[in-house]
């Protein structure tokens, strides 16, 4: 069953919930792989900045590849398509790489599977599963739901909603211990974490989204990571 979380993001937006049917559980969303030797950051975290490194008196929520003796970050992929200037069949206002998000490839354009393996996740479906639903599109990076620990993206384009009031409707509902987060790039963010998974909400002009990953001691190190790729990579019109 999906969390209340997500429910309430997308009844907020006249969307509904995606059923689970077809969706078996599929652990392993947490790579096998040796973790990279990161650079320590405090779970608690909250502030982003760009591209100034960190100290102990700045904790930062920034892309990891910002900071000295990181890896290098995954080459950006640009497929190459025409720009989209107007809304077509399916599309709800949001675009990534010059594409309507509303097809695998334009997901991948978002957050490949090399964005999530460097941060030490990993996808369990040969591409990501997307929904667009009224106001909003879904994908999915694993055969788990985001209630089960999976990898999920949630965006909306809130042209006829308050963002404001829609993302404090989501945090009202989410599962966990929600703390107000400063990402670079976002008017307001939260994030949290359950047992099972951890969330990050955001807000960025009408563009609302909701990350969920799998819950562990570096979650919010990678939805910081992600989300800002998120709010760098993602056009609401």
């Amino acid at each position: 069953m999906k969390s209340s979380l997500f429910s309430a993001l997308k009844s907020a937006l006249g969307t509904k919930p995606k059923a689970d049917v077809n969706r078996s559980p599929h652990p392993g969303a947490i790579s096998s792989l040796p973790a990279p030797q990161y650079l320590p950051y405090p779970p608690s975290a909250n502030v982003a900045t760009y591209p100034t490194p960190p100290t102990p008196a700045t904790p930062i929520m920034a892309a990891p590849f910002s900071i000295p003796a990181y890896p290098s970050a995954p080459a950006p992929l640009v497929p190459a398509v025409p720009a989209v200037t107007s809304l077509t069949n399916g599309h709800v206002g949001l675009t990534a790489a010059g594409m309507p998000l509303a097809t695998p490839a334009a997901f991948k354009a978002l957050l490949g599977f090399s964005d999530l393996r460097w941060i030490g996740l990993q996808p369990t479906v040969d591409e990501p599963e997307v929904s667009v639903e009224g106001n909003g599109v879904s994908a999915s990076w694993t055969h788990d739901t985001d209630a089960q620990g999976g990898i999920e993206l949630d965006l909306f384009r809130a042209a006829d909603s308050d963002p404001a009031r829609v993302l404090q409707s989501i945090v009202t509902e989410g599962e966990g211990t929600p703390a107000l987060l400063q990402l670079g790039g976002a008017d307001e963010a939260y994030e949290a974490q359950t047992d099972q998974y951890a969330w990050l909400a955001a807000r960025r002009g009408r563009l609302v989204f909701v990350l969920s990953i799998p819950s562990s001691a570096r979650a919010s190190e990678q939805l910081g990571y992600l989300g800002g790729l998120v709010l760098v990579r993602v056009s609401a019109g």
